[in-house]
């Protein structure tokens, strides 16, 4: 009887540790795949954005936050190029740039991160002796908020380095192979089709049963 019961305990801590590791998994999982999303938006690997993250959460600016502001520079960047059009004409003006200068900086952009492009335009107005203000009202228009990060970027993006190499000392050793990376994302594709599975499932039950009900 000591043992049954013995055996019976060890029995429910092995499910409940079994449990708490498949949570943890499926939750690594899920977080990964939001993290290259966020990466996609920042034109940016993963581990790089984590760092980027890292840095401007200093100043108040967290993660889909950056990717956000990221998204959107791309977008005025790539309108611009295109058409000649939208808010990255407020860089072109504050710079005096003709328009045929300006559609010219905004294709090299085309081809950088949006980390690196924000650097760029804090590095070229600070070379031009823009002021703080018009810095300020650039950065706005090109992005909600994105002028709280101005200081990372200043210096030629001086302290924005400084952090993400503290951050990549601290990290480096636990950063993941493209090949565990995608084992995560197949992970998490075979959940989602397992509750949708069980949610299509749990329909068709409650159909056939429903006239029985009514």
């Amino acid at each position: 009887k000591t043992l049954a019961g013995g055996l019976a305990k060890v029995a429910t801590i092995a499910v409940a540790v079994n449990a708490a590791i498949s949570a943890m998994v499926l939750a690594s999982a899920s977080n990964r795949r939001e993290l290259e999303t966020l990466s996609r938006q920042a034109k940016t690997t993963a581990e790089d954005f984590q760092a980027l993250a890292f840095a401007t959460k200093t100043y108040g600016i967290n993660a889909d936050q950056i990717a956000d502001i990221s998204k959107n520079i791309s977008d005025k960047v790539g309108e611009f190029s295109a058409a000649g059009t939208g808010a990255f004409q407020d860089y072109a003006d504050v710079m005096k740039l003709t328009a045929a200068e300006a559609r010219q900086v905004a294709i090299d952009f085309e081809g950088l991160s949006s980390q690196q492009v924000i650097g760029e335009m804090v590095k070229q107005m600070e070379s031009a002796g823009v002021s703080g203000d018009k810095m300020t009202f650039v950065l706005e228009s090109m992005g909600n908020d994105l002028s709280k990060i101005l200081p990372l970027f200043s210096k030629n993006s001086k302290e924005l380095n400084t952090l993400k190499a503290r951050f990549d000392s601290v990290n480096s050793s636990m950063k993941i192979t493209a090949e565990q990376s995608k084992s995560l994302n197949e992970l998490t594709t075979s959940f989602d089709l397992m509750k949708s599975s069980i949610g299509n499932a749990s329909t068709a039950i409650s159909a056939t049963l429903a006239p029985v009900l009514d």
